[in-house]
């Protein structure tokens, strides 16, 4: 870990007389806006520019700070990697290289307006919807790790609790539990942090679509050893644990795992995540059945944090305080800062612009009154929305600018990683060794 310089500042006695007082300087938080990759686009590159332009522009007049930039979405990505080909969304005809780099050019955008950008990137989706249409694409990992209709090349994909290869309709989901899956996931992280000036990683997908999901032969064969009379004693688990905790402990070791490994590579690099907005039924009693709880599907935030892998999280609390029979805005605040307090680290909620501007103006108010690091809003290319108005009179960013919030933590904590190998050549990465040190309970898992 480097050690920061620290630098001894003395402060002048005032000279007695008449002076000027500036305006008191807007207090640290962060004032982000969603970037989805659906919404920057266009139809050439110069379309593309132009619209990350208009954001940018309009979130500096309004005095936003930070942008959560979509370049990943469904293991395809929006800039020239080794590893991914490039998203369809950017590229015409399918897979071939635009001809620009919109993550490097986003950056230079953001930073030559003093905006912070976080690459924001799906950790566990394949592709969007039941099949994809494109053929160009045989280095995708749909076609090598993903495909339904091919036993041979679908170990990746998400199996239901039966353990039957399973499809959402959203997404093909990637299965936790694989560490191959895992360290392409981390593979892909590292190398945007190592070679973009990106100001963070910002995590979306970290979990499975549906509850009791995951039994993967894969992860099955982590999870309990079937040739020894002992439950749940597979390589893979070293804590015992029962088989929906397993599958939470699987998505939580890939978050700190990729933390671990970026902070290697850039120490800089500050870590967020969206979770969903409801993290486990138990801490809202008497909502009505029918909601996604985050927990039920291996998503544990919480855990993340705990852990060390998040220094801010941002769950989309996507309800208003008006919408009777709905979970409220600020319910459900309240019980992730209580849960973000008890693990040291910063609550930066997120709200949906179209619960309109009103009641997110609210929402932007009441995390400041109480104990947040800031705000976020989905997403800032929505139709009507104008991020320029948000410093207007008597608006929630109305006067100075605001600084980032800062993370003390980062002064302080660092991180142990380093590479196990199966041979003393050290040419095969082992999977599933288990590493501990002296002070410490956690079995860290070694995953390629």
């Amino acid at each position: 870990m480097t050690t920061k310089k620290r630098t001894l500042r003395i402060t002048p006695l005032l000279l007695a007389g008449a002076i000027t007082l500036a305006t008191a300087p807007a207090a640290a938080e962060i004032r982000a806006v969603w970037s989805s990759r659906f919404g920057w686009p266009g139809t050439s590159a110069g379309a593309s520019q132009t619209n990350i332009n208009t954001l940018f522009n309009n979130m500096v007049a309004g005095k936003f700070n930070t942008v959560f930039f979509q370049i990943r979405g469904q293991c395809d990505v929006f800039y020239p990697s080794p590893y991914e080909p490039w998203s369809p969304i950017i590229t015409s005809p399918d897979g071939v290289n635009p001809g620009w780099d919109p993550l490097q050019y986003a950056i230079s955008a953001a930073h030559s307006r003093n905006l912070k950008l976080h690459a924001y990137f799906n950790t566990h989706t394949i592709w969007q919807g039941n099949a994809p249409s494109p053929t160009s694409y045989p280095d995708h990992i749909y076609y090598q790790h993903g495909n339904i209709n091919d036993p041979d090349h679908r170990d990746w994909m998400i199996h239901d609790a039966a353990g039957v290869p399973a499809l959402d309709g959203e997404y093909i989901w990637m299965n936790p539990g694989i560490p191959a899956a895992d360290a392409h996931v981390r593979r892909e992280a590292v190398y945007i942090v190592s070679n973009y000036d990106v100001d963070g990683l910002h995590f979306d997908r970290c979990r499975m679509p549906q509850p009791g999901y995951g039994k993967n032969p894969i992860a099955v064969a982590r999870w309990d050893n079937p040739a020894t009379p002992l439950a749940n004693d597979g390589p893979g688990n070293p804590q015992r644990l029962g088989w929906d905790d397993f599958m939470r402990d699987c998505v939580t070791r890939q978050m700190v795992n990729i933390a671990g490994q970026c902070w290697l590579a850039n120490r800089e690099v500050v870590m967020s995540a969206a979770p969903l907005g409801l993290r486990k039924q138990s801490d809202y009693p008497g909502y009505p059945s029918g909601y996604q709880y985050g927990y039920n599907r291996a998503q544990d935030a919480i855990a993340w944090m705990h852990l060390g892998a998040l220094d801010f999280v941002v769950p989309q609390i996507y309800w208003s305080n008006t919408d009777a029979g709905l979970p409220d805005f600020n319910h459900v605040y309240n019980g992730w800062l209580t849960q973000a307090n008890a693990t040291g680290r910063a609550l930066v909620p997120g709200s949906n612009i179209s619960k309109g501007l009103t009641e997110v103006h609210t929402h932007v108010t009441y995390q400041r009154a109480n104990g947040g690091a800031g705000h976020t809003i989905w997403h800032g290319h929505a139709a009507g929305v104008n991020l320029s108005t948000w410093d207007d009179a008597g608006k929630p960013y109305e006067g100075p600018a605001s600084p980032v919030q800062d993370f003390p933590w980062r002064d302080t904590e660092g991180v142990i990683t380093g590479h196990v190998f199966e041979d003393p050549a050290g040419t095969t990465p082992a999977v599933d060794a288990w590493i501990t040190r002296n002070g410490s309970t956690w079995t860290a898992l070694s995953s390629g």
